[in-house]
């Protein structure tokens, strides 16, 4: 049996060699095919969460106010007069921390 696929007898015998060709290229063919189903459906199902879902790693959910992120807006402070200062700012949730007002 192992002789009707050795070179030397592939070379000689045309219609085997073809036939052996041809049942390489076809599974070759099919398994491409294969490949190729499951990749298109691999790359659909990411767009597809992407499309619902989003296209980030991980999610925050909740409402956050300008206030709970810098504190509370200082009476004090000149907004708009033109005169850029640098001034403290103290209530809860800020630290102490400087602000630039415009």
């Amino acid at each position: 049996m192992w002789k009707e696929y050795s070179s030397g007898y592939l070379k000689k015998n045309r219609a085997s060699s073809i036939s052996v060709m041809t049942a390489a290229f076809i599974s070759a063919l099919l398994l491409s095919l294969l490949c190729s189903i499951f990749y298109n459906l691999w790359v659909y199902e990411i767009e597809r969460i992407k499309t619902e879902e989003g296209d980030w790693q991980g999610r925050i959910v909740g409402e956050i106010s300008e206030q709970d992120l810098f504190g509370p807006h200082p009476e004090s402070c000149q907004c708009g007069s033109g005169s850029d200062q640098r001034r403290s700012v103290s209530g809860t949730g800020n630290g102490g921390r400087s602000y630039l007002y415009k």
